[in-house]
């Protein structure tokens, strides 16, 4: 067994190619409903950000157990 990192641009001829995987995402996606089509486009549009914390309201809300 080989125990080499494989190299992104290395195949093992088990691979798809990248026109394989999208052909096939391609067909996966004409099944989907137009409802399910526009939910996974906005989350793919609109990446993960953490939640916003405003100091003013986190300092009122420590002040406020502080008393």
């Amino acid at each position: 067994m080989n125990s080499q990192p494989r190299k992104p641009h290395d195949r093992e001829p088990s691979d798809p190619t990248p026109e394989q995987i999208e052909a096939r995402s391609a067909e996966v996606r004409r099944g989907w409903s137009k409802r399910v089509a526009a939910r996974r486009i906005t989350q793919m549009l609109s990446p993960w950000t953490p939640p916003l914390v405003y100091t003013t309201e986190l300092v009122r809300e420590m002040n406020g157990r502080n008393e």
